[in-house]
Order: C-alpha cells, then sequence, then structure tokens
C-alpha cells in the first residue's frame, strides 16, 4: 500500500543520490525472467536501536556495515531478533525490458510486525510500502497470505530496493521475485496443495469425531482436538487466518498464534498419556508430560495478560522443542515394554518429531531457509495424521481382541464343555458367523448359571422375579387365576448354631430337592429366595389346589427326618407355608401378591409352625 507518507520521503531525494554501489552482484532480469530467489542479491544491517532512516543506511558510512548473507536467506531467529530493534536489507535490480515491467516482490515469511519498502530509481524514491501483520489486511497491495509489493520497473533501468523490518516474534527474511504470470501459478499451485491438505486434515477430524460420538473413547476426542487445534495453527502459519477468519483485526490474529499452539501441545499430551495409558502402567512418564502440560497452560497465560512475544518463550524453548522428543521417547519406552499399540504412535511421533526439530531449529536460525524445512510441519504432520489414525485402529482391534479373549477364558473357566466346544469349532471352520452362534450360545448358558442357586442347584431369586413378572402378565391377559407361596424352614437359624453351616447347607439342599421334586407340572416353579426362605408360583392354580400342592411339599419335608436341635421341641425340620391366591386385574400387581403369600407366612409361624397358611382377602377368591 502506497502511504501519504510518501509524499513527505521525497524530500529526502538529495541524500539517495549519493547512495553508495552494491557490493554484491545484481538481479539480473532479461526477457526470459520468470523468477528468482534473491538470497545470492542481498545485504544485511542489523539496526541495534531502529533509529537508521534510509538516507543514513543508504550513506557511504553505513555501506560496509551491510554484510553479505553468503547465498542464504537471512533468518536470524527468535533471540537475535531481541538484540536488535530493527533490520534493513538492499539488493539491486538491473532491468535488460525495452520497456517498463511490472514485477512482484515477495516476503515469504508472514509473521513480520512492520515491513518497509523504498524503491529508488536514478536516485530518486519512487515507491514506498508500510506492511506488516500489525496492519489490517484490507490495506495490503494484494489480497494475500504473504506480504507482496508490486515493483514497476522503468525500460532500461537499474533499481535499488531497501527493506526495513521491526518484529516482536522471530525475524526471518526470504524473498522472492516473480515475474507476474509465473507468480499468479504459483498463488494457484500453492492454493491447490493447502486445499488438499487441509481438506485431509478436516475430513480425518470430522471422521475421527463421528467415531468418538459412537465408541465414546476418549482417545478419539483427545485426538480430535489435537488435530483441529493443529491445524487452526498450520492455518495461522500460513497467515490465511487473518484473510479468512481474523480479517482486519490483526492484534487478535497475533495473540491467538501462540494461543493455538499452547493448546495443540497441551492435547497433544493429553492424547499421549490417554493412548499409552501411562497413568497406570508409566507414573513417571505421566508425571513428566503433566509437567509439559502445565507449561502449555501457562504459555496460554502468559500470552493472554503479557503478550504475544512472552508468550512464545515457553513454546519455542520448552514445549516445542523438549515435548515432542519426550513423546518419542514414551512411545518407544512403552513399544520396549511390551504395548504393542504403541509401535504406529512411534511411527506417527518421529515423523513429527523430526519435522517439529527441523521447523524450530529453523525458527531460532539454525537451519537455512529452504522451502522443505519452511514446510517440514505440514509434511511431518501429513504423515501423523495417518498413522496415529493407524494406531488408533489398531488400539480399537487389540481392545476387541482382548474382550474376545476375556469372554473365551470366562467361558473356559464356567464350563469344561464349552471350552471343548469352542476348540473343536475352531478346528473344524473359521467362518466367522459359526464361531458368533458359539459365543452366543455360551452367552445364553452363563444367563442360565447366572439364573441358578449354586448350593441348592433350584432357580434363585433373580430367576423368580423374572417368572412371576412374566406369568402375572401373562394370567392379566388371559384372565387366569395365579397362586403364590413363600415356604420358610421353621427354627432354622437354630439349627444352623447347633450343627454348622455346612450341616446347614446339606439341610438347604434336601428341602430343596424335596419341594422341586413335589411340582407336579410344566409351569410349576420354586425358587429360593434368600437364607431358608423359597418361594413358589402356581399358573392357572386355584387355591384349593395349590393348598393340596403346599401340603404335599409340607409332609414331604417332614417325612425327611431331618433331626433338630435337642432344646427344640421339634423333633425334626419342617417349613412353615403362606400361599395367596387372585385373578390379575389393573388395580393390583405381583409385588403385592408376593407381599400377601409373606403375610399368611407369618401367620403360619405365629400360628406355631409346620402348617400351610391362605391370605385371606374379600378380593381374592
Amino acid at each position: 500500500m502506497v502511504y501519504d507518507t510518501v509524499t513527505d520521503a521525497i524530500i529526502i531525494i538529495g541524500f539517495c543520490s549519493s547512495s553508495s554501489v552494491f557490493a554484491i552482484s545484481q538481479v539480473q532480469l532479461s526477457e526470459q525472467f520468470d523468477q528468482y530467489k534473491l538470497a545470492p542479491y542481498i545485504e544485511m544491517l542489523k539496526d541495534k536501536d531502529g533509529k537508521l532512516s534510509l538516507e543514513e543506511v543508504s550513506s557511504a558510512e553505513y555501506n560496509s556495515e551491510f554484510i553479505d548473507v553468503k547465498g542464504k536467506s537471512p533468518n536470524v531467529g527468535f533471540l537475535n531478533s531481541q538484540k536488535w530493534q530493527a533490520y534493513w536489507v538492499r539488493f539491486n535490480i538491473k532491468s535488460d525490458y525495452k520497456k517498463s515491467h511490472e514485477v512482484f516482490l515477495e516476503y515469504l515469511y508472514p509473521h513480520i510486525d512492520k515491513i518497509e519498502l523504498y524503491q529508488l530509481n536514478n536516485g530518486n524514491i519512487v515507491n514506498y510500502k508500510l506492511v506488516g501483520d500489525k496492519f489490517k489486511f484490507a490495506e495490503r497491495e494484494l489480497d494475500f497470505r504473504n506480504f507482496v509489493f508490486k515493483l514497476k520497473l522503468p525500460a532500461n533501468s537499474n533499481t535499488h530496493i531497501y527493506l526495513r523490518m521491526e518484529t516482536d516474534g522471530l525475524m526471518r527474511i526470504p524473498l522472492m521475485l516473480w515475474e507476474k504470470s509465473s507468480f499468479i501459478k504459483k498463488v494457484n499451485k500453492e492454493q491447490t496443495l493447502y486445499g488438499i491438505y487441509f481438506g485431509i486434515m478436516i475430513t480425518m477430524i470430522v471422521y475421527n469425531f463421528f467415531l468418538w460420538v459412537y465408541l465414546r473413547d476418549k482417545n478419539y476426542i483427545y485426538y480430535v482436538l489435537y488435530i483441529s487445534f493443529f491445524l487452526l495453527v498450520q492455518f495461522a502459519n500460513t497467515r490465511m487466518d487473518a484473510e479468512y477468519i481474523y480479517f482486519n483485526m490483526p492484534a487478535l490474529a497475533n495473540i491467538f498464534y501462540p494461543i493455538l499452539w499452547h493448546l495443540t501441545l497441551f492435547f497433544a499430551v493429553l492424547f499421549a498419556k490417554s493412548f499409552l495409558d501411562t497413568k497406570d502402567k508409566f507414573p513417571k512418564i505421566n508425571f513428566v508430560m503433566n509437567i509439559f502440560g502445565l507449561v502449555s497452560l501457562i504459555g496460554i497465560g502468559l500470552t493472554i495478560f503479557l503478550g504475544y512475544e512472552v508468550g512464545l518463550l515457553p513454546l519455542v524453548f520448552i514445549t516445542g522443542i523438549f515435548l515432542p522428543p519426550l513423546l518419542l521417547f514414551s512411545g518407544v519406552y512403552t513399544w520396549i515394554k511390551g504395548q504393542t499399540t504403541a509401535r504406529y504412535f512411534v511411527i506417527a511421533w518421529l515423523l513429527l518429531v523430526i519435522s517439529a526439530i527441523a521447523f524450530n531449529l529453523y525458527n531460532i536460525g539454525v537451519l537455512p531457509d529452504l522451502d522443505i524445512i519452511a514446510h517440514s510441519t505440514y509434511i511431518g504432520s501429513g504423515f501423523e495424521v495417518l498413522f496415529l489414525s493407524l494406531a488408533l485402529g489398531h488400539k480399537m482391534k487389540i481392545i476387541e481382541i482382548e474382550k474376545l479373549k476375556a469372554q473365551a477364558e470366562a467361558l473356559k473357566y464356567q464350563t469344561d464343555f464349552a471350552y471343548d466346544l469352542e476348540i473343536q469349532v475352531t478346528e473344524r471352520t473359521k467362518e466367522l458367523e459359526l464361531k458368533n452362534k458359539i459365543i452366543t450360545e455360551q452367552n445364553d448358558k452363563l444367563e442360565h448359571i447366572a439364573m441358578i442357586d449354586a448350593l441348592t442347584d433350584i432357580p434363585n431369586r433373580r430367576r423368580f422375579n423374572e417368572v412371576i413378572c412374566n406369568e402375572w402378565f401373562r394370567a392379566l391377559r388371559s384372565n387366569s387365576i395365579i397362586s403364590v407361596a413363600m415356604v420358610d424352614i421353621d427354627h432354622f437359624k437354630q439349627y444352623n448354631d447347633a450343627f454348622g453351616h455346612d450341616v446347614g447347607d446339606i439341610c438347604l439342599q434336601k428341602v430343596a430337592k424335596t419341594l422341586n421334586e413335589t411340582m407336579q407340572r410344566h409351569g410349576d416353579f420354586v425358587a429360593r429366595y434368600g437364607g431358608e426362605e423359597f418361594a413358589v408360583v402356581l399358573p392357572h392354580t386355584n387355591n384349593e389346589d395349590a393348598l393340596t400342592l403346599l401340603e404335599k411339599m409340607r409332609i414331604g419335608v417332614e417325612e425327611l427326618c431331618i433331626a433338630t436341635a435337642k432344646h427344640l421341641k421339634e423333633e425334626y425340620i419342617t417349613i412353615s407355608i403362606g400361599t395367596s391366591t387372585i385373578v390379575p386385574g389393573e388395580n393390583n400387581d405381583y409385588k403385592q401378591l408376593v407381599k400377601e403369600a409373606d403375610k399368611a407366612l407369618y401367620k403360619a409361624k405365629n400360628a406355631g409352625r409346620n402348617r400351610v397358611v391362605t391370605f385371606q382377602n374379600s378380593n381374592h377368591e
């Protein structure tokens, strides 16, 4: 953007005419010009106080202060950029075009706070522009994520270019000179590649989000959050966020940049801890990861309260460098310890660690400004997303295998028949449908086992609750009668105290067997209700028939001749029975029927035991 200040700057034309001759080769533009990487043609000057003017830096006094960058794009890093208030670079363009021609100068690093461009022709300032990521995006000469300057070069001319840069963050100075059509082709190519990259990342985010919705496994939501924030970081790295999200709010874009980085690393820690099960299996590694997670949260606070520059410190020099190797080490360590799911995790983080280390060393000025290094995080993260997805899929597969293995072991311990049958089926066929059928059959048997009382080998209370509920509603639908009885062994506590629990268990078994053998019809049901108490369900049975059957039970138990304790007046073990009969209606339920039978049982107890008592109610038969 050309500012009104250009008019004021024209007054320095006089001193520009005394500009020193550049000490390095100049950029030679011919009709075949396509593009130039300007690193071999530029010189750089460090402005410690940031007070040097164009008149001063272009004078003979400062000519020797400019240093040859030796063909490498200046990349002074974070610390060095803090030592100097500003940097100047200069280069010369020799145009052999026969008529005036427009070229594009691209500054490939979009995170510089302030850039001033001075274009001098014949000692005159013919072009001045001021841009930076602290200025509104709409003020740029071209609506593009990087800073692009239009340079109009006269025919057969020598053009001197001076650039002055200031920034609170990393100072990098990668410059490219483009012929207009070549620049357009380059932009289209980049947009396509970025579109593919971001499309893949968004697809993986959406896919794994729905997996989380379906599976509710926290590994997936941590993975989704990590990749989502990493995607936003990559969006911010290219400064597409300023173009498409923040628009004319550059301060917001700058403050969110380190925050997004910290959130990315924070959720990377959560994902790694969850995926590798460090909390339960590797507590020391978990402790170190917690520290890095805390550093990321502190970094967010520093950014919010102290600004962009301070917020970058823990990112650039702690989490950004040391966390990826820690995660890689954790994956290798857990893999060595036998956690096979960690192998994909290791591959994923190895690729990202290499790219992250390269990118950070590049940011602090150790590595040169090469395209593959500048975009290393895109390459590394693309492969990382792929391998982490494979890691999650492999982990879910392992969990499923372990689940099936646990089920098989449970079946083995429950019954030898189940184990033998499964082995035989496995040897004879590999068809999945048959294996699923076997598993279903064994689950049914387990369900049956869960319904049988282990001591008496008759149904338990859980099964009784199911049977009485089913029979009640069956009777309700058919308007038929149903009877229920509660049976209790008389003086069983004293018997248990006198002879011990082992003898008491034998007594319970004999009584249960007698009650069960007394059942005459299919559908009659007896279960152990709890302790020495039993419950009887008699569908389609009126009170008279119920009393007949229950009396046979009472006599059958008495005829077992199980001797009681000596201090009791009864010679043998007896039972007391309470019964209730009803035709179910909409105004009553089976729970009430059981309560009535229980009340009748207590009446039998109070009446002297060893008898059958019917619940009396005008609403009953």
